[in-house]
């Protein structure tokens, strides 16, 4: 019995931990790995399942690759890529998770919602942390010579070491290299920056125009609006990674900033009501606090009022 077949096993069972669902959607990302034992996956996948689940799982396949007139299973997942086939084993795995229902494994991609994480291992060993509203893309051949992956919005990487093989993060115009280290990317196309910050080891952060190398403790800054890109050191880590804690952490920062992150970490919707927030910044930490702590905090700091109406919250300057 493979890998894949024990723990799809365990996860069918209910007894295959967080950390074995983890490996598991590792191994189903690399198709060299799982490919040789299709019937058995795809017995193990559907087999197990509800017949609702299983054609809400079928739907969702046939809904991207349209078959003209297929009527059989099996005969689809034949006649399907390697890409569908992931999509189907994958949704499987992470269907019943009820803290995971926004996190979407299709083809080689991962999307997280509003108010939601994710941890993620690639099939090198990487493991990607996933913030809020984010999504992470690759190749199906990402373990060759070159390992690349595309970020929208932020996640912290923690990146196997292989010398021979670099990894290399694509982020808007933003390009960071490593072989084996921890960095940040914080890169939501809503934001007025992308900003990467080196934990440990080193990388090499490129834009179109611009090339820095980052030593730990330092941060590259490339402005969307004017296209240049920036370097310095930070003192404190927290402004970059406290997401992972569940934590937030404000040095001044823009309230219209600070609107954006909740809407994402709690999925709600803002409205400035006063021209006066536009000025008004905030400085602070907030941990594992709730919506109406961290609206208190801002109404108890900064001369901020608040209305909720309807699914919006409105922002008022006393």
């Amino acid at each position: 019995m493979s890998r894949q077949i024990e723990l799809l096993d365990k996860f069918y069972d209910n007894k295959a931990t967080e950390s074995e669902k983890r490996q598991l959607a590792g191994l189903l990302n690399d198709p060299d790995r799982w490919t040789d034992d299709f019937d058995e996956i795809w017995d193990h996948s559907f087999g197990h399942m509800p017949d609702s689940a299983d054609e809400r799982i079928f739907k969702a396949i046939t809904a991207t690759a349209n078959p003209a007139k297929i009527n059989i299973r099996r005969f689809f997942m034949r006649m399907a890529t390697c890409a569908a086939v992931f999509g189907a084993v994958a949704i499987s795995l992470f269907y019943w998770n009820e803290n995971r229902l926004l996190t979407k494994y299709n083809d080689m991609t991962v999307e997280v919602g509003h108010g939601q994480k994710s941890d993620i291992s690639l099939p090198d060993g990487t493991i990607v942390h996933l913030n809020a509203d984010s999504k992470l893309r690759y190749g199906s051949h990402f373990n060759g010579k070159q390992r690349q992956v595309e970020l929208t919005g932020e996640a912290y990487f923690d990146v196997a070491k292989d010398a021979q093989s670099p990894f290399i993060v694509k982020a808007g115009d933003i390009q960071v290299r490593a072989l084996g280290t921890s960095f940040n990317v914080h890169a939501y196309p809503d934001d007025e920056n992308i900003t990467t910050y080196l934990a440990e080891g080193s990388v090499i952060v490129s834009s179109p125009d611009q090339s820095f190398n980052l030593s730990p403790g330092e941060v590259a800054v490339y402005s969307l609006a004017d296209t240049r890109m920036t370097k310095k050191q930070e003192e404190d880590d927290r402004l970059f990674i406290a997401w992972m804690n569940n934590e937030m952490v404000f040095n001044d920062e823009p309230i219209l900033n600070i609107i954006k992150l909740l809407e994402r970490n709690y999925n709600v919707k803002f409205e400035i009501k006063s021209d006066k927030l536009n000025s008004v910044t905030f400085t602070g930490t907030l941990k594992n606090a709730s919506l109406q702590s961290t609206l208190y905090a801002l109404q108890f700091t900064s001369s901020i009022s608040y209305k909720k109406k309807d699914d919006v919250i409105e922002l008022y300057s006393d």
